[in-house]
């Protein structure tokens, strides 16, 4: 069976001199190259999401309990699938919170880090995962393009061997 070369199509917009560096790059490294970017791009994402996790006291039943979530907060690459190179920030679990089983009666029908994100008929939504994201998007890209290029550079200097 014959290998096939990794084709990736990568498009930045607005930055023509970068477009053109990164359709010079093989499959493989490109991905690489990417996958650290947006790692290190998204990191101050992350610790403002901990950040804002932690400060939530509203329900004052769920302070404690949003502070365990802020403390087990991290970042994952997506499940590799063909094309797609992604990052999920993920929450703890009910087990690793020591939440109860789910059940449809009772306290386990209850995830309470999803009813403050989101909201409930009667406690306003808290935003602590889509607000920071939000709120750094511009920064975020930023900072992509910056990593992505030094990346870049570092591949395009010459050896120095002699």
């Amino acid at each position: 069976m014959a290998v096939r070369p990794i084709r990736i199509d990568v498009s930045v917009t607005g930055d023509v001199k970068l477009q053109r560096e990164l359709d010079k790059l093989e499959g493989k490294i490109l991905k690489k190259y990417i996958r650290f970017a947006m790692r290190r791009a998204f990191k101050p994402v992350l610790r403002e999401s901990k950040r804002r996790a932690a400060a939530i006291t509203n329900p004052k039943n769920a302070t404690e309990l949003m502070q365990k979530v802020s403390k087990g907060m991290k970042m994952r690459s997506v499940r590799r699938k063909r094309g797609v190179i992604g990052l999920n920030i993920f929450v703890p679990g009910r087990q690793q919170l020591g939440l109860p089983a789910w059940s449809e009666t009772g306290p386990g029908r209850f995830f309470t880090p999803a009813h403050v994100e989101l909201g409930t008929k009667k406690l306003a939504a808290q935003n602590y995962l889509r607000g920071p994201l939000e709120d750094m998007r511009e920064s975020t890209i930023r900072r992509f393009r910056v990593h992505l290029w030094r990346q870049i550079r570092k591949h395009l200097k010459p050896d120095s061997v002699s």
